[in-house]
C-alpha cells in the first residue's frame, strides 16, 4: 500500500524582524526553494495540494547558521535566503517536512509502559525510526522542538 504523505514547508526566520518582515523573508526562501527544486515530487505535492507553511523564530544570524549546518549534516534539502537590502545577511531558510514528523496524533511518540523512558537510548531510536520511517525524520522531530512559532 503506497500512502501519499502530506508535507509542510517549514521556515526559520530571524526573531528580531517584525512579523510582516518574517513572513516576507520566509516567502523569499520558499520562492528560491521552488526555483531549485521545482521538479522534486515532494515539493510539487506541497505546492499543488498541501500548501501549509509554518514559520518558526530562530535567534540571530549565528543560530540560523547553526541550524543550516545541522540540516546540511543530516542531508535535509533546504534553501537559505540572504536579504540584499541587509548586506546579504541570511534572514530565512526553508525545508519540507513530511507528516511523520509533525503529525503526532497519527504518528505518536513511542510509549514505554514499564520503563519510561527506556534506559537504553538505542531502543528509543529504533522504535522512533520504525514510526517515522527514516533517520532524517528522527532528526527533524528533535530539531524542530528547538523553535517556536514566529
Amino acid at each position: 500500500m503506497n500512502v501519499q504523505l502530506k508535507f509542510r514547508m517549514y521556515c526559520l526566520v530571524l526573531y528580531q524582524l517584525k512579523p510582516i518582515q518574517q513572513g516576507i523573508q520566509a516567502q523569499h526562501a520558499i520562492t528560491e526553494y521552488a526555483e531549485n527544486h521545482f521538479n522534486n515530487p515532494d515539493y510539487r505535492q506541497w505546492a499543488s495540494q498541501d500548501k501549509t507553511t509554518i514559520v518558526l523564530s530562530v535567534g540571530g544570524s549565528n543560530e540560523l547558521t547553526d541550524a543550516l549546518l545541522q540540516l546540511r549534516e543530516n542531508k535535509i534539502i533546504y534553501k537559505l535566503f540572504q536579504e540584499e537590502d541587509l548586506y546579504n545577511q541570511p534572514t530565512a531558510m526553508c525545508f519540507l517536512v513530511d507528516e511523520r514528523v509533525w503529525d503526532k496524533k497519527k504518528y505518536p511518540d513511542p510509549i514505554y509502559h514499564n520503563n519510561y523512558p527506556p534506559i537504553n537510548k538505542e531502543v528509543i531510536d529504533v522504535d522512533l525510526l520504525k514510526l517515522v520511517g527514516n533517520e532524517k525524520n528522527v532528526f527533524l522531530r528533535s530539531f524542530l522542538s528547538n523553535y517556536k512559532l514566529a
